[in-house]
């Protein structure tokens, strides 16, 4: 069957040095913040600790023309970091050096393949402008 149209927005998926094209069909993070009290002589004094992002994707893929699904697999199992860029108009908006936590892909019958990866990194987006 062949596919006709795609919702979604176009990105790149950068792993290790190969770059895939997929199209997001939603994506969510969310910032946590961890403190730490500590007791001192006087009082407890609270430290705010490293912010950590968590997030999932879902997105679409022709398995026939790019080997992503095999690609964030591979990933997923060795701990190997991911880069997702989406263009943006002028701007290009990228998470990097995000960890699969998870990955699962549904196959329907219109031949693309559904991804769905947890991501987990440090730093929640950087955008790059272009002239």
């Amino acid at each position: 069957m062949a596919i006709t149209s795609v919702k979604g927005k176009s990105c790149t998926f950068t792993i290790g040095t190969t770059a895939y094209t997929a199209w997001v069909t939603s994506l969510e993070l969310s910032a946590e913040k961890a403190s730490e009290t500590v007791s001192t002589w006087g009082e407890d004094v609270a430290y705010a600790g490293t912010p950590s992002y968590e997030g999932t994707v879902q997105f679409l893929f022709d398995p026939r023309s790019t080997a992503l699904g095999a690609a964030m697999e591979t990933a997923f199992s060795t701990s190997t970091t991911i880069t997702i860029s989406l263009a943006q108009g002028t701007a290009t908006r990228s998470l990097t050096s995000y960890l699969v936590t998870s990955y699962s892909e549904s196959m329907p019958a219109d031949g693309l393949v559904t991804g769905e990866a947890g991501l987990t990194g440090s730093a929640l987006w950087t955008t790059t402008y272009s002239t």
